[in-house]
């Protein structure tokens, strides 16, 4: 099997991401406007030009969701890492959805387990090998005591881990009787989001399609809009974001040219990120291999890849089923040349 682009939501992945966004904070606007304004793009501009089919797809579907037992415990007050942990379990495994029967606490607690301890380094499968036995709640404690974590996340995941399938349940019954009101949220705004979907069949940027040809030899990726400004690539699974398409990138003429120079600087105005880039000058890094020659979490560096991503500065090349980052070269010239040809 191939890669296979899809031009069509994941129901699965978006159901469950709207039932996130329904435990959203009001600063989520105002982390996503700081987030775009941290990659040279003017945030609030761009998020009044751009999410307002976003804000009524989540408006309906947190108006009309059918609330279910226990989901406080997966969607309330959780960060990024936590959601992404839901994430890959669920969209890995869309069977348990329908049904759980056969599969074990064994089965879901090493799936889990797996998915925590992940160093990114092997792309396309999920590895268990270094999963310990664990026989007791004892042995629980002492996989996620060395893990760099808040102590209040570790304690959510022992209890989710003691008992993976009883909380397991509680989360496919809350994707399972919503997916009918993503489909009713999604109908809310088709006209728009048709003309997203039609753009982007039609301008896939080079950049994201190389990236996902880089990790997925074999895989189905997919657009979203619950996301739309990420670049997610599981193991079986990827997911664009439609607004992605919407960044400013280098082109032809003389503003795109700004908004390419604006979007690099911005980047390189953080020492971190610069330290970064010197780095991989050096050699090529897979993430752990950064996180620890710069004394940051594994998601921290995460994030700091993401912007050098996505204007450009970093690339991704895979080599012996590895994946690693690599300087852009290329995007450095070309920055270089357009500082020369806007300012001398």
């Amino acid at each position: 099997m191939s890669m296979i682009m899809k031009n069509e939501l994941d129901p699965v992945f978006e159901t469950l991401g709207l039932l996130c966004s329904c435990y959203q904070s009001e600063e989520t606007r105002d982390e996503t406007i700081k987030e775009l304004n941290e990659i040279g793009i003017d945030g609030e501009a761009f998020y009044q030009k751009h999410f307002k089919i976003l804000e009524r797809y989540e408006k309906y579907f947190k108006d009309h969701y059918v609330k279910t037992e226990n989901e406080e415990f997966f969607f309330k007050d959780k960060d990024q890492e936590w959601i992404l942990i839901l994430i890959v379990s669920v969209t890995e495994n869309k069977e348990w959805i329908q049904s759980l029967d056969g599969v074990t606490d064994k089965e879901l607690r090493d799936t889990l387990m797996s998915i925590i301890i992940d160093d990114g380094v092997n792309s396309e499968e999920l590895s268990r090998q270094k999963i310990p036995c664990i026989k007791n709640e004892l042995d629980i404690i002492e996989f996620l005591e060395p893990l760099d974590m808040d102590e209040g996340k570790k304690w959510h995941l022992l209890k989710f881990l003691h008992r993976p399938r009883f909380w397991m349940e509680y989360l496919m019954e809350a994707i399972r009787k919503n997916i009918p009101v993503y489909e009713k949220a999604l109908a809310s705004v088709e006209k728009p989001l048709q003309t997203l979907l039609e753009r982007y069949a039609a301008h896939k940027v080079e950049r994201f399609d190389r990236l996902f040809t880089s990790f997925l030899s074999q895989a189905v990726v997919y657009p979203t809009l619950v996301a739309p400004a990420i670049q997610l690539i599981l193991y079986s699974h990827g997911y664009q974001g439609l607004f992605l398409e919407l960044l400013p990138r280098r082109g032809k003429s003389t503003d795109a040219a700004k908004d390419a120079v604006i979007m690099k600087l911005k980047a390189l105005s953080d020492r971190s990120k610069l330290d970064i880039l010197c780095i991989l000058k050096e050699s090529k890094k897979y993430n752990l291999e950064l996180a620890g020659t710069m004394k940051l979490s594994a998601s921290t560096m995460s994030h700091h890849m993401n912007v050098l991503f996505s204007c450009g500065l970093v690339n991704i090349e895979k080599k012996n089923g590895k994946v690693y980052y690599c300087l852009e070269e290329d995007a450095v010239m070309d920055l270089i040349g357009d500082l020369k040809q806007l300012l001398l």
